[in-house]
This record gives C-alpha cells, structure tokens and sequence, in this order.
C-alpha cells in the first residue's frame, strides 16, 4: 500500500502504529488519537487516508520483492495456480489506527487476552515463552534428604 505523501509503497506493520505512551485505552477511543507512520517518510497518516491506500494497494508473494513484482513483469509472468496471504486487522476498511490502540492496551498484561489479540488482530501465532527448568528448580521440588535412587521413608509406591 502507498503512503500518501511520499508514495512508497510499503506493508502495514504493527511497530509503525503510534500513540502518545500516556493515553489510557479510554483515552484513545475517545479521541481516537493513534496514527500510522509511514516508514520512510515517517508521516503521520490519518484513518482518512487509509481508504486510498487499501485501493492503491496490491497483493505480492512475500517471497518477491515489491519492484520486481509491479514493475519488473513478474506479476505477468506468475503461472501459480494457488497462492495464500495473510492479513492482520489493520488492512480492514473497518478498522482505523486507534482501535488497534485501545484494543492493544486494553490486553496488555493480561497474558490470555494478548494471546487472543496477537492471534486475531495481528494474525499471528502466540510464542508461549517458557522457561527451562534449571537444575536448582528441579531439585527444589525433590524431597528433602533424600538421596538420588533412595526412596523416602513413607512412601508406598513409586511410578
């Protein structure tokens, strides 16, 4: 999609949606104050812009570079007969800058529903981070004074 002042044609990326760090979710919705930044110009590009940039937009192979693609003649030359795409919430019509925002802050620090946004807003999978158990953690939770290959008075029955 074009910027549209500078017209570099670029993808929507999440980092490029900005805010003042203050605002409360509340605070965007109300003044629906978030704004996409184009990456080369680093405008600011209004909710109102986005209906132009959506029709001027066109869809390339990831694995193809944008020049190569539109001006290059691949596009003619393409003879795959399938191909998918993936698109994040940002490319709705429906969807402006802000409400991305609010809803980002309103999930924010509660991992479940940030789970929920980054696999439906940003149409991403959800890295669940897990830490490898060091040995201090497993050993924390033995028994103490027990010895490796010793059973623990008391105990009736290993599995």
């Amino acid at each position: 999609m074009p910027c549209p002042f500078c017209k570099t044609p670029q993808l929507l990326k999440w980092a490029q949606v900005k805010w003042d760090e203050g605002l409360t979710a509340r605070e965007i919705r109300r003044d629906r104050s978030a704004v996409y930044r184009c990456e080369k110009c680093t405008l600011p590009i209004p909710d109102s812009a986005k209906p132009g940039m959506l029709e001027a937009g066109v869809w390339v192979p990831e694995a193809i570079a944008f020049e190569d693609w539109v001006r290059g003649g691949l596009r003619e030359k393409d003879r795959e007969s399938h191909r998918s795409y993936q698109i994040w919430s940002a490319y709705s019509p429906w969807v402006e800058w802000w409400k991305l925002a609010s809803q980002f802050l309103r999930m924010r620090g509660k991992p479940e529903s940030l789970m929920n946004w980054t696999n439906s807003w940003l149409a991403e999978v959800w890295d669940d981070r897990v830490e490898a158990p060091t040995e201090d953690s497993v050993t924390r939770g033995t028994v103490a004074g027990s010895r490796l290959g010793g059973v623990p008075a008391g105990v009736l029955l290993a599995t």
